[in-house]
């Protein structure tokens, strides 16, 4: 599918073992792919090899001007694609362009970061709805990157950085990422309309159930019994 302004997307999925939450992640999916939207075949594989091999196979193809990556434990909006794609038209100057996501643990940060000047990244907590906001390292879960940043920056362009593992910091293959494209001059935008809930496994047991009474009240088919004596 071809659109307008020279966005030409091919759509990359890290996959993973198995789908826990398939009922939420399979709409989305399917909805994508009634849209016509060109899709790259990659098995199970480290997320950081798979996000490599997504931006091999785009440089290995002139018909496609963007690589969008969307990972598959969060609930992405179907029209994701097609707003990407809004956005850049408006903002051509805008080579990486990510939506907003959150971490699926404590402290459920949104993963968009503002580094200081000694170099340590800030969480983002608030900013005017809707805003686009420039950052300086994201996740990648749902993010739309141009061809060009790829052809700037050296292969691997994903890795994960175990230089400073001894004090138990483990930078993962987004901020490796964020870290060389900011360096080459590229910068990294937000676009806090276009939110992907980050999909995970809960523990469900008597607490979260007497919460959920509180809030939403007892199931007609549920009883209270005395304790037998």
């Amino acid at each position: 599918m071809q659109s307008a302004n020279e966005f030409r997307p091919i759509i990359g999925i890290p996959m993973e073992r198995t789908i826990s939450y398939a009922d939420a992640a399979l709409p989305w999916l399917l909805g994508l792919a009634q849209q016509g939207w060109p899709f790259i075949q990659q098995g199970y594989t480290r997320t950081d090899v798979a996000r490599n091999r997504f931006a091999k196979h785009l440089l290995q193809d002139d018909r496609f001007t963007h690589l969008v990556m969307l990972d598959l434990d969060h609930e992405h909006p179907v029209g994701i694609v097609h707003q990407f794609g809004r956005m850049l038209a408006v903002r051509p100057d805008i080579k990486i362009l990510s939506g907003l996501a959150y971490r699926r643990s404590e402290p459920y940060e949104p993963l968009m970061y503002i580094k200081d000047d000694e170099g340590a990244y800030y969480k983002l907590r608030e900013w005017d709805k809707g805003a686009i906001i420039s950052v300086d390292a994201v996740g990648t879960p749902c993010i739309c990157i141009a061809r060009e940043v790829f052809e700037t920056l050296e292969f691997p362009w994903f890795t994960y950085d175990y230089s400073d593992a001894h004090n138990d910091m483990w930078i993962t293959e987004d901020i490796v990422f964020c870290e060389s494209a900011r360096a080459a001059g590229f910068k990294i935008y937000v676009d806090t309309r276009m939110v992907s809930p980050h999909l995970t496994i809960a523990k469900v047991d008597g607490v979260v159930f007497d919460n959920y009474c509180q809030e939403f009240g007892l199931d007609e088919n549920t009883i209270e019994i005395e304790e037998a004596g």
